[in-house]
């Protein structure tokens, strides 16, 4: 995986409980400061197509920029949704044993 997109999920990370935690209205705001931010860095980080046609990659601009923020933010990350399965499956064997354990 790119430098740039570990950077980016890293900040993702970062910046999902505040998401989370922010009223409607105010979470395109928290996409957006995070889009400044990735854009201002030094270097700057840059939102990337490719397209198809002639194989070079374009900057996406700063509203789907935002809009791609918006859906990362959303996402659980790989690490939350290991856990949340984890967790489950012990539930599952925890039950299964009580149930199991209960029978004489």
């Amino acid at each position: 995986s790119h430098i740039g997109n570990k950077r980016f999920r890293d900040i993702i990370a970062l910046h999902r409980p505040d998401y989370a935690t922010a009223v409607k209205v105010e979470k395109p705001n928290v996409a957006r400061r995070i889009v400044r931010a990735i854009r201002g860095a030094n270097p700057p980080g840059r939102f990337l197509k490719k397209n198809i046609q002639d194989g070079k990659w374009y900057d996406v601009g700063d509203r789907h920029a935002a809009e791609k923020t918006s859906q990362a933010l959303r996402e659980k990350s790989q690490e939350e949704r290991y856990k949340k399965a984890t967790r489950r499956r012990l539930e599952a064997k925890s039950k299964k044993l009580e149930s199991g354990g209960n029978r004489s």
